[in-house]
This record gives C-alpha cells, sequence and structure tokens, in this order.
C-alpha cells in the first residue's frame, strides 16, 4: 500500500491518494485505488482487476508518477507495490 498526499493552503488543497495491490474472491490481482479531500466528505474508491500481477504493478507505476508529477507526496509505504524500476517478484 502507499499513501500520497498534496497540500497547498493557498490554494486550499488537502488531497490524499491510496493505491494497493490485493486479490479478489477468485484470486484475480486487482488494483484498489482510493482518493478524496480530508477538508469535506469528498472521496472515491475504485477497484480495477487485471489479468496478472505485473501488469497490475505496472499501472499502479504508471499512477504513482504521475500523481507525484501533480505534487502529490508519499507519507506511507509498505513496499507491496515495488519502485519503478525494481523487478517485479511472481506471485
Amino acid at each position: 500500500m502507499i499513501i500520497l498526499k498534496r497540500t497547498d493552503p493557498d490554494q486550499h488543497i488537502d488531497r490524499w491518494y491510496c493505491l494497493d495491490i490485493t486479490t479478489d474472491l477468485f484470486g484475480q490481482p486487482c488494483l484498489y485505488r482510493a482518493w478524496g479531500n480530508r477538508r469535506t466528505a469528498y472521496q472515491h474508491v475504485r477497484c480495477d482487476p487485471f489479468a496478472a500481477h505485473p501488469e497490475a504493478v505496472s499501472v499502479a507505476q504508471k499512477i504513482i508518477a504521475r500523481r507525484r508529477q501533480h505534487g502529490y507526496e508519499e507519507i506511507y509505504h509498505d513496499q507491496t507495490i515495488p519502485a519503478a524500476g525494481v523487478e517485479i517478484e511472481r506471485w
């Protein structure tokens, strides 16, 4: 799991973004995403299934890179989603 946040008091921005790779009831890899605003009840959750674990990791790494381009900072990372360029372990 990785949790990212973006804060900018001048623009009243206080957002969070969470990604995790899990499996569904049938053992298929899923990319779980949740995001929202810490100042309001605004929040969303999405779970996308993938055919293979490396494909889910690749998409997660692209999303993380894009969030960082938009000013998000990492506040928690338990290494279930490896950093870009790191070889992916098979499940």
